[in-house]
């Protein structure tokens, strides 16, 4: 069912965009990849470190599910019994964005962090006032851009 409600979709939007073009859709030719619009979103990999500690970031862009989504791992430290943690959005405060991080119900953490999609830089300060640089590169993504 979900398989032909994603067809229905994609034929749909498909549709709209020809029939701007002025092209006839009713023939058997595709529009070139230049004329389907991409959506942003997707998912991107960093890998970096939280003051002396190695970490995994990924944040997810969902079109369908929960959203937006962030977590980071440790690959050196067990925290959270090993499980992602994930980051909770704030606010922006000027180019910087505010993320809390919880654990177990507790906010545990706050990321002050630029995000782009090839970076991430800044600081995270723990429950215990405890603050460290932040720093990570992308190493992977299928982000789309709009």
């Amino acid at each position: 069912m979900l398989k032909k409600i994603a067809f229905l979709f994609v034929a749909i939007v498909l549709c709209s965009h020809l029939q701007g073009t002025g092209k006839d859709f009713t023939t058997s030719t595709w529009p070139d990849c230049n004329e389907v619009e991409t959506m942003q979103g997707g998912y991107i990999n960093y890998e970096g470190t939280i003051g002396p500690y190695k970490v995994d970031f990924m944040f997810m862009n969902l079109h369908m599910g929960n959203g937006i989504e962030f977590y980071y791992t440790y690959k050196t430290i067990v925290v959270n019994k090993g499980e992602p943690i994930q980051l909770f959005y704030q606010k922006n405060k000027g180019d910087y964005e505010i993320w809390y991080e919880y654990i177990n119900g507790r906010h545990t953490g706050t990321f002050t962090i630029v995000k782009t999609k090839e970076k991430i830089f800044g600081t995270f300060k723990n429950s215990k006032g405890k603050t460290y640089k932040v720093s990570a590169h992308m190493t992977d993504t299928n982000y789309a851009d709009e």
